[in-house]
């Protein structure tokens, strides 16, 4: 607000010591944020449409900005070689910890928060103003403050979003400096109302700001306890926990917040439980399951991905802005499993055990294939039996598909491939210890493939199916 102030005096008034001010303001911009070289590039538009004759003297002030700046030039050198080693991408530019990309829905959440919801109203004031500025009968250097202003409020805003297109850049939180546009704009259309209106229009701004602006721009909290109780809940030996909130780091994230909540609300996760260096620890062929946590604008580096391309992703837990994503190895040709008739083997959940309450959905994932061409579509059937004494107490069927494709396109060359059931559990299941099991059949004819299995797999020869795993209903 300070440069603008200063170089407005020095634009329209040719006052030197102004442009001296306004320089020193710019270097102090410079060493706060580097994103702020595109308020500065929209003030030299503004001289440069408007007060041309400054043009030479700004320069000059551009040029003592940029001599006072300079001994920062190795320290800048030196955090984008940092960031391009953190990122995997050469030549990498700006702030990683929470960059959002160009979407329409990231601009309209920019909008919402910088409007606190009041969007409409904030264009009617707009509106007002710029009708009410514009008019005629005011003189052109107003006239000429409006549209400057008008400026300041949308040229940066823009230019960061389509620059962030190419380069990941852009979050809210970074361009707060358009507030004191909006609020000039907006003051505005106050000064130009009628007298006796603007009173009433100035407490209805302030009673609506008080309202609606309280942590306007607080950056929403991540979710730890919610993402570090379903990791912890679902980890089994072995796993490896990829808890990534920073750009570009290949390794977890351990801030201060994360660090507190592993102490008192997940203690039973380990440093050794979290992924650092995340090629290496791909490789390593003990590692079989990794849960990758991130938020949708930290996208997961190239080398990273290439390691995890082996593996499948078999679960997905999303809590608002952040995804949990489970990614296994599929099981080697000779792993235990069931063989339902002559067409297929089913090889059950690594897990024995999970726990679930009444009423909830429950994610169950197995992995199939087949062992000879099969012309048919086949069917699942789910069993959920008490332990106690055998009895169903749930059954789901469904189409049994590898992705989206059904049993006719599955190929004996394939390998294992990763089948995910999501199930309801009745609303009315009792407390106490079940088993689920499956089974194959031809919807046409309900009967269900005989089953066998290879040592450690549990079969019912009776009913047809193989145990998946046991499941505990709290209550």
């Amino acid at each position: 607000l300070i440069s603008w102030w200063l170089l407005r005096r020095f634009a329209e008034r040719d006052d030197r010591r102004a442009l001296f001010g306004y320089a020193l303001t710019v270097v102090l911009m410079a060493y706060t944020h580097y994103l702020s070289a595109v308020v500065v590039l929209v003030q030299a538009l503004s001289v440069l449409l408007f007060y041309r004759r400054r043009l030479p003297a700004l320069l000059l002030g551009y040029a003592l900005v940029a001599l006072l700046v300079l001994p920062w030039l190795p320290t800048f050198i030196a955090q984008q070689e940092v960031a391009s080693l953190r990122a995997g991408q050469p030549g990498a530019i700006g702030q990683f910890d929470a960059n959002v990309p160009t979407t329409w829905n990231n601009i309209a959440d920019f909008i919402i928060r910088y409007t606190a919801g009041q969007y409409s109203f904030a264009a009617a004031l707009l509106i007002l103003g710029l009708t009410l500025g514009l008019r005629p009968s005011h003189g052109q250097s107003y006239r000429r403050r409006v549209v400057i202003t008008l400026m300041w409020l949308f040229v940066p805003v823009t230019l960061l979003l389509l620059v962030n297109l190419v380069i990941p850049l852009f979050n809210p939180r970074y361009v707060q400096w358009i507030v004191p546009a909006l609020a000039l704009l907006a003051g505005v259309a106050v000064q130009q109302m009628a007298p006796r209106a603007r009173l009433p229009l100035l407490l209805f701004i302030g009673v609506s700001g008080a309202a609606t602006h309280m942590g306007g721009f607080d950056t929403p909290k991540a979710p730890h306890r919610e993402l570090l109780t379903t990791v912890e809940a679902r980890l089994q030996p072995g796993d490896r926990v990829w808890y990534n909130l920073t750009y570009g780091a290949l390794g977890s994230t351990t801030a201060e917040e994360i660090q507190y909540y592993r102490q008192l609300v997940v203690p039973g996760l380990r440093d050794e439980d979290f992924v650092w260096d995340a090629p290496k620890d791909f490789a390593d062929p003990a590692v079989t399951r990794v849960w990758d946590v991130r938020p949708y604008w930290i996208p997961m580096p190239d080398e990273a991905a290439r390691a995890l391309s082996s593996r499948v992703e078999t679960e997905r837990y999303e809590y608002g802005a952040y995804t949990i994503r489970l990614y296994e190895l599929p099981p080697e040709d000779d792993a235990p499993a069931a063989q339902l008739g002559e067409l297929f083997s089913v090889v059950p959940p690594s897990e024995g055990r999970r726990a679930a309450r009444a009423g909830e959905s429950l994610t169950v994932t197995m992995w199939w294939r087949a062992l000879q061409p099969v012309e048919l579509d086949y069917s699942y059937v789910l069993l959920l039996r008490r332990e106690s004494d055998g009895a169903i107490a749930g059954q789901w069927d469904g189409g049994l598909l590898i992705g989206d494709r059904p049993t006719s396109a599955w190929s004996p060359d394939d390998g294992y491939g990763h089948a995910s059931v999501e199930i309801a559990l009745p609303a009315d299941l009792p407390p106490g210890e079940y088993t689920l099991w499956v089974g194959a059949y031809y919807w046409e004819e309900p009967v269900r493939l005989p089953v066998s299995a290879d040592a450690g797999v549990q079969v019912d020869d009776e009913a047809q199916v193989a145990r998946l795993f046991e499941l505990g209903i709290d209550g």
